[in-house]
């Protein structure tokens, strides 16, 4: 069936459109009890105080009798198109001079800086770090001015080839990196949540308002959670509550496999100063600044993913990160891949498939469960595993491929 392509492509406009200059709605429904607030001033830190001044910014009109877009609303829209079509700093300074020139009233930033952080105020923003093509290492703090890798000496920029110097246009030269991490900051994120009093009150709901009678409805019902308050006791007597939020941009193509702790770094960061220091926050519910601590429980993954984070190797002989070194696998001759036949052990020994040859592996299975590697063991069996990084590494044998970074956390 044809289809008119411009009644597609004004669907999609409009779509996007509403989509985009919704922002005041977004903005009101996200943050609508803070602005409603009683008494908010007191007990507020500096970050809350602009932080609310900016959500005031958003009920400001863009121009004198304006209805479709505010201050904010307009602004994150600009910074938006800038992003997408890649607009440079400089080009987008000079599109909001021009548009001050052309509608003196409008109160718009008059910079891309002022601009930006307006967007870091509200705690959209991102952080660039560059990164090795091999991925070896990040060039981040003491590395931040580097400009090749200190492991595999491979160059930090783009190496353009050699031309003539009446072809280039300018004497000015830009470096462009070869690969560059997206970093959202986890910290000022964890504060805005708090920021909003009905949020706020959310986060606290697990211990508030969860209902406590044994079943296991929420991960704090789980047995891990509660190890965990037992262990650290001071930590649990303070309420919180998890939520899912986008860490990192890992640029492609190809997947970093075991590497990707070298981008996990700045994440680990944040954490250990959340564990450790914590971080000055305002509850906007109790109208109270108090000292915030957070503490990563679990990571969600798919099975490749889980052999990334973890550095336990999920396919071969010994695959199963529960059964381990006791891992039950057979290697198919003509496929030529590996099939795993022991799950039959996790059942109880009376069930009727112990005994079932024909629909497994023509054997009876009479095998416990294995026991699952605590965390003592499993660090035991890293200490002396080689955690180099980078694709240039040697190729290294065994289920463990590196000490996740994840073990370096303090709690």
């Amino acid at each position: 069936m044809d289809v008119d392509s411009d009644s597609d492509s004004d669907i999609d406009s409009e779509s996007e459109t509403n989509s985009y200059d919704n922002m005041d709605a977004l903005l009101n429904d996200r943050f609508r009890h803070v602005a409603q607030a009683e008494g908010i001033k007191e007990g507020m830190n500096e970050d809350a105080k602009k932080f609310y001044d900016l959500v005031e910014e958003a009920s400001k009109e863009l121009y004198p009798g304006c209805k479709g877009f505010s201050t904010l609303s307009f602004t994150i829209r600009l910074y938006l198109l800038k992003c997408q079509h890649g607009w440079s700093n400089a080009s987008f300074t000079s599109l909001l001079e021009l548009l001050k020139e052309v509608v003196p009233n409008v109160n718009i930033p008059t910079s891309f800086n002022k601009a930006k952080t307006m967007v870091r105020d509200l705690g959209l923003d991102y952080k660039k770090i560059d990164a090795c093509p091999n991925d070896c290492m990040l060039y981040w703090k003491e590395y931040e001015k580097d400009t090749s890798c200190h492991k595999c000496g491979a160059s930090r920029w783009i190496v353009h080839p050699v031309v003539e110097a009446d072809v280039l246009p300018s004497n000015k030269s830009h470096n462009i990196p070869v690969k560059t991490l997206r970093h959202f900051p986890l910290i000022p994120r964890l504060q805005r949540l708090f920021m909003c009093s009905a949020t706020a009150k959310s986060m606290r709901w697990h211990d508030e308002e969860r209902r406590k009678d044994d079943k296991l409805r929420h991960p704090v019902d789980g047995q891990p959670w509660k190890d965990f308050d037992n262990r650290h006791k001071n930590f649990a007597l303070d309420t919180c509550n998890e939520y899912f939020m986008l860490s990192s941009l890992i640029p492609g193509p190809k997947s970093p496999g075991n590497d990707i702790d070298i981008y996990l770094q700045p994440l680990i960061e944040e954490l250990k100063e959340l564990w450790e220091v914590g971080v000055e926050t305002y509850d906007a519910s109790k109208n109270e600044t108090f000292q915030m601590y957070a503490a990563l429980m679990w990571t969600i993954s798919d099975f490749p993913a889980y052999a990334m984070l973890s550095g336990w190797s999920t396919k071969g002989k010994l695959a199963c990160p529960c059964c381990n070194h006791g891992t039950c696998s057979n290697y198919l001759k003509y496929s030529h891949k590996t099939c795993y036949t022991g799950h039959r052990a996790f059942l109880p020994e009376d069930h009727r498939w112990s005994a079932n040859k024909r629909s497994f592996n023509g054997k009876v299975e009479h095998r416990q469960a294995p026991p699952l590697l605590s965390g003592t063991e499993a660090l035991s069996q890293l200490e002396y595993v080689d955690n180099s990084f980078g694709k240039l590494k040697p190729k290294k044998d065994g289920p463990w491929k590196k000490r996740s970074i994840f073990f370096d956390l303090p709690y």
